[in-house]
């Protein structure tokens, strides 16, 4: 795995959150958690709307390699831990072609695989006679494949790749969940007290 990321708050914060809630300060694990993991999701959220736009890349096959664990009552931590298993070439907006398949490759261009096939929600190619990998981007040119099978299921770069080649992406994110932390604290404050507002007026 790659990119690990933890969103917590230090001890500065967590005594001006104790100070806001007063008499309700027995809320705080719960303002916490949620504050916290409100944060976290947008924070993976941004990830994966950044790299699918940027890269040109499904959203859903991003997001299933972003794992979140989430804060508890217990531990107000959460991390963001995205994955660097490589993604299949389908989710580079692969489409049939009499020649092959054409994706989208890591410069933002369109790219043919020759007689490559799409099957079974995966870019297949049939291996080379005698043995040897078949790289993407190759144009087998002269080379001789073996007859139907085996075959050789091609892969792009992972999610841990495109995000880190995304020039300043990272720096972002931290950024943004720093700020979102605030005003998910302030939001949570909020609604514990206007909470017992309510009930104490009725």
């Amino acid at each position: 795995m790659a990119n690990f990321y933890e969103i917590k708050i230090d001890q500065a914060q967590l005594d001006a959150v104790v100070e806001r809630l007063g008499r309700y300060k027995k809320k705080l694990p719960t303002v916490m958690r949620n504050a916290v993991n409100d944060t976290a999701s947008s924070a993976r959220s941004q990830i994966v709307k950044t790299v699918a736009k940027f890269c040109k890349v499904k959203s859903g096959p991003i997001r299933r390699r972003i794992l979140l664990k989430k804060a508890t009552t217990a531990n107000w931590a959460a991390w963001l831990r995205i994955k660097d298993s490589p993604l299949s070439l389908v989710n580079f907006k692969a489409r049939q072609t009499k020649t092959g398949v054409s994706y989208i490759n890591s410069s933002g261009q369109r790219a043919v695989q020759p007689r490559a096939f799409i099957a079974l929600k995966n870019v297949w190619v049939r291996k080379k006679l005698g043995g040897g990998k078949v790289e993407l981007g190759e144009s087998l040119a002269g080379e001789k494949l073996v007859g139907r099978t085996p075959i050789q299921r091609l892969v792009g770069p992972s999610v841990a790749e495109l995000y880190s080649g995304i020039s300043g992406l990272a720096g972002d994110v931290m950024s943004q969940a720093q700020k979102r932390l605030h005003r998910n604290i302030d939001r949570q404050i909020e609604k514990v007290l206007s909470k017992f507002k309510v009930k104490k007026a009725a």
